[in-house]
């Protein structure tokens, strides 16, 4: 699943898929002045609209921000924070490593019994928080502003 953005111009689009639209559109909302209601619709595929007025000012000031490093600076600050969030038991298996359900009950549990689960040296039965698989990157928020720059206002789908 993901985010389809449609400027109002024709030749703009901008597209994330959920694990980088979640994280961007927090920050829009940390550092712009977004109504609850932009907010909140913001993660619905409903076709929200966003104003061109609303647009440039959502450009500039993540312009300003990524110039000022603050970008930069909250990046760092939520992959710290990310990094330091406890492991936590695997859905799949309740942090025994072998299946439970009925389907797969006994066999090795395909959610942390993984070749790259234990690349990353993670226990056996325990996974890394939800909330680390979602992505915060300098580059999409610059991309995003200069979507929201050139769109003239634009359509969450």
């Amino acid at each position: 699943m993901g985010m389809d953005v449609y400027g109002t111009r024709e030749d703009t689009y901008f597209r994330n898929n959920v694990w980088g639209w979640m994280p961007l559109w927090n920050y829009v909302n940390e550092t712009c002045d977004l109504s609850d209601e932009d907010f909140d619709m913001g993660f619905s595929n409903n076709g929200h609209f966003i104003s061109k007025k609303k647009s440039d000012e959502i450009s500039k000031i993540l312009f300003e921000e990524v110039k000022s490093k603050r970008t930069h600076a909250y990046m760092l600050s939520r992959n710290k924070r990310l990094k330091s969030l406890p492991l936590v038991d695997c859905i799949f298996c309740n942090g025994t490593g072998t299946r439970t359900d009925i389907i797969e009950k006994g066999n090795d549990c395909n959610g942390c019994n993984t070749g790259h689960h234990k690349e990353d040296g993670l226990p056996l039965g325990k996974v890394k928080s939800r909330e680390t698989h979602y992505v915060f990157d300098v580059n999409n928020v610059k991309t995003f502003a200069k979507f929201c720059k050139e769109s003239d206002g634009f359509e969450i789908c």
